[in-house]
């Protein structure tokens, strides 16, 4: 097959949906397809490559209310040669309406990859989302001819998605089994001087719904219990400086430590020196919760939020411990549980194995292919 991912940011820009369509594009390419992604150049200024036979095109483009705006995506995609079907991930603006323009006048399948809920913004710029909402995302979802999610939460939390149930398709995502597949043995621990500590880990972006908040406040009262921990932040964003306050107004500063961001090998190396691990987030705004699979992947306990859209397939499956949302003392319980709980270790050794069968993208890249043939036998 001729596959055309669309998406607003790739690689070398990090976030989930770059993750998802990188591993994606990655397995369909070792499976013999030919595997085109068209993306802004926010973060590269390399126009064409190609990444472990990836075809990669970025054009130019300029953020306005946080969505790249790219002129010129029309022409890239009216270069390419016809794909045999197009993969339009979701949530930003535009490349969503100009996949969808090109894929119709070209007689083209259409999947609408839906990473999250409808957008919402703060303030006035919400209007604004309001109003793509319910015009052209609307419309998006309409001309789409399968649109895929990751959850049922997040169905019942959308009220376009509960419009176009019949179109609806729920496939998992996935983790780079190869990278994120044991125990590395790593000095970090003694690099940072805290190899007599127990590590509780966070990895994301600081943003307001992470609500990292919570576990910082979570965090300060489980050291009255057990005073001998730390607790690492991995990921920067624009609730940084906010949450370093918090930390100085509880004094916290030598038991929270910031790293901002960093790359994919030195993540791997935090989360084999982890103890435990939190995704904080309480609601549907995270979408899934990748960082969650990495870390259990790599024999990690984990402590999910339910309402993130991870939570559902992490109850199914029976992996890590689910906790009410919006709550620090949901979180400090869990922890204490969890760090003196001598089963966890080996729960997590079984959820490692859960991971390893059920989440791999290389199996995982199935369920996309034949959503894709069963599109392309239709037209």
């Amino acid at each position: 097959m001729r596959i055309l991912q669309l998406c607003s940011y790739f690689l070398p820009h990090k976030g989930g949906i770059e993750s998802v369509v990188y591993n994606l594009s990655k397995e369909m390419v070792t499976l013999g397809h030919d595997v085109t992604v068209i993306s802004s150049a926010i973060g590269s200024n390399i126009k064409e490559e190609f990444i472990e036979g990836i075809k990669i095109k970025r054009v130019n483009a300029r953020t306005i209310l946080k969505s790249p705006i790219a002129p010129g995506l029309i022409f890239a995609l009216i270069k390419e040669k016809k794909p045999d079907i197009i993969h339009l991930h979701h949530p930003h603006p535009f490349f969503l309406e100009a996949g969808i323009l090109y894929a119709k006048l070209c007689g083209i399948p259409i999947i609408l990859h839906c990473h999250g809920a409808e957008i919402t913004m703060k303030g006035f710029s919400n209007i604004f989302a309001q109003i793509y909402n319910n015009i052209f995302l609307r419309l998006n979802m309409l001309l789409a001819d399968r649109i895929i999610v990751h959850s049922n939460i997040l169905v019942n939390k959308s009220r376009l998605l509960q419009l176009f149930r019949d179109k609806l398709v729920i496939l998992k995502l996935g983790v780079d089994t190869e990278r994120y597949s044991g125990k590395k043995k790593s000095n970090l621990r003694k690099e940072l001087k805290i190899d007599k500590n127990n590590i509780i880990l966070f990895v994301g972006a600081l943003r307001e719904y992470k609500r990292v908040d919570l576990l910082i406040n979570a965090f300060n009262d489980f050291l009255k219990e057990i005073p001998n921990s730390k607790l690492l932040i991995v990921g920067s964003g624009e609730r940084e400086a906010e949450l370093e306050k918090l930390t100085e107004k509880l004094s916290l500063q030598d038991r929270v430590i910031f790293f901002g961001f960093v790359d994919d090998k030195k993540l791997k190396e935090f989360y084999s020196i982890a103890d435990v691990f939190v995704l904080p987030s309480p609601n549907i705004e995270e979408g899934f919760g990748l960082v969650a699979l990495e870390a259990a992947a790599m024999g990690i306990p984990i402590i999910v939020t339910q309402g993130a859209g991870i939570s559902e397939h992490l109850i199914e499956d029976g992996i890590g411990k689910i906790i009410e949302p919006y709550s620090a003392d949901a979180i400090r319980s869990a922890l204490l549980e969890v760090i003196t709980n001598k089963k966890a270790l080996v729960e997590s050794k079984k959820a490692k194995n859960i991971i390893l069968k059920v989440y791999s993208w290389k199996e995982l890249v199935k369920d996309y292919l034949n959503l894709y043939q069963e599109l392309i036998r239709k037209v």
